[in-house]
């Protein structure tokens, strides 16, 4: 996502997010999001996720993606930011792209996701799903385009993330997240 778009996010409390898979585009596409957990993931008490537990956390993996993509073109309008976040996520994710673009930078790299799923209600109306995330931004960093040089020597960290994924007519989609300062925590 950027340094500079996390520094932001961190700034703000009970921010929104959707997620999603990043869409197809002209640009090059920037590298996924990592996800350190294994592919198979277990909820705390070890059992299998339920299927709409795991669509949830994939479609919040695939939210970084879309992020990764749209701040490496500094393309605030990327189908897939419209496609994977929905409301004040949106305008909170698109902005801070904008800003990317209205200030000549450009993030190159990626985050590293550290998810786990620590709530599902899944017979609220709608489906709910909370997931916790240790993010790591060290290899995600902001340049300016123009130049190529990085905007500050800042190597980043480790940020928590809490993100509820709700269920919007059949597509998981963010719809609040919580970014924590750099140092916030420690991947498990």
């Amino acid at each position: 996502m950027g340094q500079v778009v996390l520094r932001v996010l961190a700034g703000l409390s009970g921010a929104v997010l959707v997620g999603s898979a990043a869409g197809c585009s002209s640009h090059p596409q920037a590298p996924a999001a990592h996800v350190a957990s294994p592919t198979a993931m277990k909820t705390s008490a070890g059992s299998t996720l339920d299927p709409s537990a795991q669509a949830a956390l994939t479609s919040y993996q695939a939210s970084w993606n879309a992020v990764n993509q749209a701040g490496s073109t500094a393309n605030y309008r990327l189908p897939a930011l419209a496609e994977y976040f929905h409301g004040q996520a949106y305008l909170l994710v698109s902005q801070n792209i904008f800003l990317y673009q209205k200030n000549g930078m450009v993030s190159r790299g990626a985050v590293v996701l550290h998810p786990h799923i620590v709530s599902e209600d899944l017979a609220a109306k709608p489906p709910t799903v909370t997931i916790a995330d240790c993010v790591d931004d060290r290899h995600d960093l902001v340049y300016y385009s123009a130049t190529g040089k990085p905007i500050d020597d800042d190597p980043g960290g480790f940020r928590t993330d809490s993100t509820v994924m709700t269920d919007l007519n059949g597509a998981w989609k963010a719809t609040s997240l919580n970014v924590g300062a750099e140092g916030t925590c420690t991947p498990e």
